[in-house]
């Protein structure tokens, strides 16, 4: 719907790659990419001429987000790189399996279960995490001042790094350019202006 599921939902690329649309933003998920989507983020995956294998749980609870920071592992927009690793489709089956099981020990065997495959996906995560943290900033920056004039040379500064480097690594987690990234919020800010406003077109 709309306005998203209510609870959280993580996506593991196992094998192919999907695009996922947000905000009519697309970004291309490749195997062994992890994306957690919050609750109320509405969401779409469109599977490309690929052959597509992904796993996914959907869960709750009122400190996930210091359990996800704990272990190191960021929200959508941010695609976390955990590569094609067997110890997370492990544990997914695990908790598969305790899914299955209906006794009154099943909701502690999830959360448990759960936990374990948290903890997987960031160590699987943790060679690269150095990385990722790097550019949240800017991220976060352009998300909330998309609409102002920014230059690409003052993002790299912001991470210090060098322009060619952040284009290359901001592609690399982005899925696209900064440029590009960039152009897309400003492109659907606009068209749902035009939808919701009074403002003309030159507004």
């Amino acid at each position: 719907n709309n306005t998203g599921r209510l609870d959280y939902y993580l996506l593991y690329i196992y094998k192919g790659e999907m695009n996922v649309y947000h905000n009519g933003v697309a970004q291309c998920v490749k195997e062994g990419d992890v994306i957690i989507f919050p609750p109320n983020k509405h969401f779409r995956h469109e599977c490309l001429n690929t052959t597509v294998s992904y796993l996914w749980a959907h869960f709750t609870g009122s400190d996930v987000d210091n359990i996800l920071s704990k272990y190191g592992i960021l929200l959508y927009p941010k695609i976390n790189k955990a590569n094609c690793e067997n110890r997370i489709s492990n544990r997914f089956q695990k908790l598969f399996e305790g899914f299955a099981k209906n006794d009154i020990f099943r909701d502690y065997d999830l959360s448990a279960l759960l936990d374990r495959l948290l903890i997987e996906i960031g160590r699987a995560i943790s060679n690269g995490f150095e990385e990722i943290t790097l550019f949240s900033k800017s991220i976060r920056y352009i998300n909330e001042f998309y609409f102002q004039q920014l230059k690409i040379t003052d993002l790299a500064k912001m991470e210090n790094v060098s322009m060619t480097t952040y284009n290359l690594h901001f592609k690399r987690q982005m899925g696209m350019s900064p440029t590009k990234y960039i152009l897309s919020l400003r492109m659907h800010s606009a068209k749902d202006l035009l939808e919701s406003s009074m403002l003309s077109v030159r507004e």
